[in-house]
């Protein structure tokens, strides 16, 4: 029953790693996304000053 235990806590560690290894590369897209986003409204701007 213990050994049972312990293999049920591993594979929720190894979910719960995985949840926030994908929640940290949707947030690095989204800030890469964000950062091109406003250098390109930056250009557009200059281009028409």
């Amino acid at each position: 029953m213990k050994g049972a235990l312990i293999l049920y806590k591993n594979l929720l560690d190894e979910i719960k790693i995985r949840i926030r290894q994908g929640q940290l590369r949707a947030n690095l897209s989204a800030n890469s996304e964000m950062l091109s986003t406003y250098w390109d409204i930056g250009r557009i701007i200059h281009h028409r000053q």
